[in-house]
């Protein structure tokens, strides 16, 4: 115990120090200092990421970075799943023959004309009146795709931006697709998309059959006609025939009837010229058709309205102003050029009034074009009109004759020869009634055949772009699992933990004066006495502080060193712990050992070794109490004296920077060999740097895996910064594999006396 007096007493013989080797320190030069005297920051805080420290650092926290990870990839992977949800595709195929085999059917001259048919067709397919009937289905309008648009024009709207119909060079078929969330409904769509197309072009196509059908049916009937007049002449003849008078007759007969065959041979061909241009006008004006507005190509109003008396002159004037423009420019002219801007102004006045000019005059152009189009149908009809009036004069003129003959002959009475006629004539229609009806038959044949637009493949579904879908999915879990993992690891390498002594030695150029094991959480505060070393664990925890002893000791006969705190950077990196098991440590070498608890804010040594706080540091300081009342022994070892902290308060902390602390660690030193101060961290409060400009030396706690380089950094830039030596770290927290030296021995409390 401290005596009454400041006289120091005659230090009693110590046990001498075991012959053991000081521990081998980690050393590193010192840190590079700027030229204005700034300490350049060491490696362990400048230095930036790599691959190979955040590998490091996401091996440090694996369990943390594949938590992450894994949450990371289902968070992706389920957002994916709801943002982008499995799409389908509605498919049909339709095939347009290029060469029907049935007699009779149009065939295309080359593959280009198969090219524009397959293309007409497409633009046909996605015309309004086949959406327009398509969405009057009563299948189609209970679908979900035709709800969702509020207006039947939205849906046909909907169904022009979405439906896409190919065609192939030299290719019969023609693709329909259709996208959507719902694969039943789009095979509906589709097929009702397919039946509307095939049922608005093939039934024109049933018409126009039926049409031919009907044309060549009045021309059978026709000819029939004349066939049953001619058979009834013949049979009236045949009733009242009688035999000729005499020769001449028979010659002038004979002659009457070679004039009558070929006139009526002629009159035959003439008719039949007659009837195809008949036939060819019928089908031209079954071909007319009035076009809307809409269906009036641009490419064909274009050029008219580019004529026009109205524009012409104003797309000159344009062009001149365009033209004026570019001169400007290349003349040098700029932007605020008032010239330039006047000239540009004009331009896009001009352009306006012309795009209004364009508008008012496309209504009269598609009139224009209206009447064009009927114009040429008129000139049409009028050339057919043309064409068949000379056929029909001649067939007029050839009958005359033949009427005229027709009654010299029956004036002449030759009954015979008239019946010969008759029977010719009767012969020719044969053969034109032969020829019509076998034609008519192969127009029936077709009539009845198969369309030549028929769908070829029903409408299927199938998923949308899935291997695409399912690369996405796949990619962007993993990248998500990889970057929180980097990200964790990214984390945890800005943290800068210590997690070894050389990224203390090295990294922060701090020199490591020991090592300690890695403690259990219900360890950390154990007081690690001779008689309570059994195992091999306690055996590496207490050869680790004998060799920070071995190391003060050493440092105390060379540069006297007594005093000596013990900090950290920040709270809960084992300083506590260290400096109560050095102090035991030094006791047990046979040191007269104080060990002071200056962590006034939190203090824990008097609980450690079971005393109470009070009276303690602080009463001492305040004077309230004397120092030898203050320091008590403690039931660990003889040579151990604990001075607890006392109770804290802001006259405490304004007494610390008095003078008044000064005088309470001389006497201090005069009665102890040592002197281990357990201070408060440096970082939160200036308790340890006022206590440690009283101190010998200064020993920085480090914590394994929880101290942070910077931190330690800057707790060692304070100390230094105020003149207070550090004499190195020591690095609590080693795993137990970095002492597996394969030595071991019984350790008893007789062994660490001796």
């Amino acid at each position: 115990m401290l005596s009454r007096d400041a006289e120091k007493p005659e230090p009693a013989s110590r046990p001498s120090e075991p012959a053991a080797a000081p521990p081998r320190l980690l050393k590193m030069p010192r840190p590079a200092v700027h030229p204005g005297g700034t300490p350049t920051p060491p490696p362990a805080i400048t230095a930036g990421p790599d691959a190979r420290s955040l590998l490091r650092a996401v091996r440090r926290r694996w369990l943390l970075a594949s938590s992450a990870g894994v949450l990371a990839a289902v968070v992706v992977g389920v957002t994916l799943l709801i943002v982008l949800p499995q799409q389908f595709i509605g498919f049909a195929t339709i095939q347009i023959t290029a060469n029907p085999v049935k007699i009779g059917m149009p065939t295309f001259s080359s593959m280009n004309d198969l090219n524009i048919i397959m293309k007409t067709q497409a633009a046909r397919f996605k015309s309004r009146d086949v959406l327009m009937k398509s969405v009057n289905n009563d299948k189609v309008r209970t679908l979900q795709l035709i709800k969702r648009h509020p207006t039947i024009q939205g849906a046909i709207t909907w169904l022009e931006d979405s439906l896409k119909v190919d065609v192939q060079d030299n290719n019969e078929l023609m693709s329909i697709t259709l996208p959507g969330d719902d694969a039943d409904e789009l095979v509906v769509m589709v097929d009702a998309l397919t039946g509307a197309y095939l049922a608005i072009v093939n039934n024109k196509e049933f018409g126009q059959r039926k049409d031919r059908v009907k044309k060549v049916q009045g021309f059978v009937d026709g000819i029939k006609e004349k066939l049953a007049d001619r058979i009834a002449t013949r049979q009236a003849l045949l009733k009242g025939q009688r035999a000729p008078d005499s020769a001449a007759m028979i010659q002038k007969q004979a002659s009457l009837l070679g004039q009558f065959a070929d006139a009526q041979r002629t009159l035959a061909l003439a008719q039949f010229e007659a009837d195809k241009v008949r036939a060819k006008m019928a089908v031209f004006k079954g071909m007319r058709k009035v076009p809307t507005a809409d269906e009036i190509p641009d490419a064909a109003l274009t050029p008219m309205l580019e004529s026009d008396s109205l524009i012409k002159p104003r797309l000159m004037q344009l062009a001149n102003i365009e033209k004026l423009v570019v001169r400007l420019v290349l003349a040098g002219h700029t932007d605020s050029d008032p010239s330039l801007r006047e000239t540009r102004r004009q331009l896009a006045i001009m352009q306006k009034e012309l795009e209004g000019t364009r508008a008012n005059l496309r209504v009269q152009v598609l009139e224009r074009y209206v009447k064009k189009l009927d114009g040429e149908f008129k000139m049409g009809v009028e050339a057919l009109q043309a064409e068949l009036l000379p056929y029909e004069a001649n067939a007029k003129k050839v009958e005359e004759r033949v009427e005229g003959l027709t009654r010299e002959i029956e004036a002449m009475n030759f009954t015979s020869a008239k019946l010969d006629l008759l029977n010719k004539d009767i012969l020719g229609y044969e053969q034109q009634l032969a020829g019509a009806e076998k034609q008519l038959q192969v127009f029936q044949m077709e009539e009845e055949a198969e369309p030549r637009i028929a769908g070829c493949q029903d409408a299927v579904w199938q998923v949308k772009d899935a291997k695409k879908r399912l690369l996405v999915l796949l990619a962007l879990p993993l990248l998500a699992c990889g970057g929180a993992a980097t990200l964790i690891g990214w984390l945890e390498f800005r943290a800068r933990r210590i997690h070894s002594a050389d990224e203390v030695a090295v990294g922060l150029g701090m020199r490591v004066v020991g090592a300690v094991p890695a403690l259990a959480h219900a360890d950390r505060r154990r007081l690690f006495a001779p008689g309570d070393i059994n195992a091999d664990y306690d055996h590496e925890l207490v050869e680790s502080i004998d060799g920070i002893r071995t190391m003060l000791l050493r440092n105390a006969a060379v540069e006297s060193t007594q005093v000596v705190m013990v900090s950290s950077a920040v709270s809960g990196e084992g300083k506590t712990t260290l400096a109560s098991n050095l102090a035991i440590s030094l006791a047990r070498a046979g040191r007269k050992t104080l060990l002071l608890d200056c962590d006034l804010r939190r203090p824990a040594l008097h609980q450690l070794f079971e005393q109470t706080l009070q009276p303690g540091f602080s009463e001492v300081l305040l004077g309230e109490v004397e120092l030898p009342d203050a320091v008590r022994p403690t039931t660990t070892d003889e040579n151990l004296f604990l001075l607890p902290a006392g109770q804290w308060d802001r006259e405490v902390l304004q007494e610390l920077a008095r003078d008044g602390i000064a005088a309470v660690f001389e006497r201090l030193k005069q009665e102890f060999d040592f002197v281990i101060v357990d201070s408060h961290p440096v970082l939160p409060a200036t308790d340890s740097l006022l206590i440690g400009q009283h101190a010998d030396a200064v020993i920085v706690s480090v914590l394994r895996e929880l101290s942070q380089a910077p931190r330690v950094y800057a707790a060692q830039q304070r100390l230094a910064t105020l003149g207070i030596r550090v004499i190195g770290a020591v690095v609590n927290g080693m795993p137990a594999e970095a002492y597996d030296t394969g030595y071991h021995y019984e350790y008893t409390a007789e062994a660490a006396a001796a």
